[in-house]
């Protein structure tokens, strides 16, 4: 009968030492991934910066063309309506047409509050906006409508559905309350 042997001092300072470079390695590995990942993130930044340089008119102008580039980059994590002061709204100035926007609806809520009793349809505030706007450099589109409300504080309690205007359903904006305004 043959006993199993236990590892001695020696067994156990190998063991320590390979558990070392294993840590060693795994160290070296998270830090070239970190390296990488972070090179990709500036090329992407850059390659999205030029892309919006250089279709930075029909960003303003085309609304379908500014909800597309709203949705590649909600998918990657940017938000370039996040501030109105902020690196996209420098490049595009569109921080500066949504918050524009965000007032012009308010104050078609609050002044069609007497005849719609504070409920009003996304698609007639649309044409309102259309009637408001017929000046404008920028059409404005159900999309854009829909940005401009929900980067409305919540104070004015202009919630919206976050669903697309294409679902078959109608959405409807509340009117703000006039002690907020």
């Amino acid at each position: 009968m043959e006993m199993k042997r236990r590892p001695g001092i020696g067994g156990l300072q190998t063991a320590a030492a390979t558990r070392g470079q294993y840590r060693l390695i795994g160290e070296n590995v998270a830090k070239l991934s970190t390296d990488l990942l972070k090179e990709q993130l500036a090329t992407f930044r850059s390659h999205l910066e030029e892309f919006a340089r250089k279709h930075k008119n029909d960003i303003r102008k085309n609304p379908t063309f500014r909800a597309q580039f709203h949705e590649m980059c909600a998918k990657v994590g940017v938000d370039p309506l996040a501030s109105n002061k902020g690196f996209w709204a420098v490049l595009l100035g569109i921080g500066d047409f949504y918050y524009e926007l965000g007032g012009q609806i308010v104050e078609i809520c609050l002044a069609t509050k007497p005849h719609n009793g504070g409920l009003l349809s996304l698609q007639e505030l649309c044409s309102l906006l259309g009637q408001k706007r017929k000046n404008a450099r920028e059409p404005v589109s159900v999309d854009d409508c829909l940005r401009a409300t929900s980067k409305l504080k919540e104070g004015l309690a202009m919630a919206t559905r976050t669903a697309s205007a294409d679902t078959g359903f109608p959405v409807f904006l509340p009117s703000p309350p006039l002690q907020v305004v």
